[in-house]
């Protein structure tokens, strides 16, 4: 009797240990990431993204894109909060800057919550971890159907579908 009590008493506080945690993972208010691509002296995508803590999306179509001026979506906010887990998991705001080089597409990744904020700016040498950022974030705001359009572009995409 007193064993089948425990147990019951032990499920109820997981449950509500579960409920917390499910209210704790909604995105901070002051959460955004930004990836903003710049061209190259060919035809590289040039274009600004942003994801809200909120779900909201803006697009700004620069150049070289199927879609160009301001465009705006709307993601799921566990998926922001997926998202934001890969930054911190990826501890990006112990990362440093890549190297720029001339003629090749330039990143500059923004990511702020709980007050912290940091940008990174980089052009070909940085780690593989940031380059997957990079993608994740296109991926979650669905970039796709802004910058490719119907349009094939030949080059590595982080949708591409193999």
């Amino acid at each position: 009797m007193v064993t089948n009590m425990v147990l019951r008493m032990v499920g109820a506080m997981l449950l509500l240990g579960l409920a917390v945690s499910g209210q704790a993972q909604t995105p901070a208010n002051d959460t955004k990431i930004t990836l903003e691509r710049w061209g190259c002296f060919g035809t590289c995508p040039a274009y600004t993204l942003s994801i809200s803590g909120d779900g909201s999306v803006v697009y700004q179509g620069k150049a070289y894109v199927s879609s160009r001026g301001v465009h705006k979506g709307r993601v799921s906010q566990s998926n922001v909060q997926l998202l934001v887990q890969k930054f911190l998991d990826a501890k990006f705001f112990d990362m440093s800057d890549g190297g720029i080089v001339v003629d090749l597409p330039v990143r500059v990744l923004s990511f702020s919550v709980n007050g912290r904020q940091k940008q990174l700016r980089e052009g070909c040498m940085c780690p593989p971890e940031l380059v997957a950022l990079e993608d994740d974030v296109d991926k979650t705001a669905q970039s796709e159907k802004w910058v490719r359009g119907r349009l094939k572009m030949f080059f590595h995409w982080p949708w591409h579908h193999s």
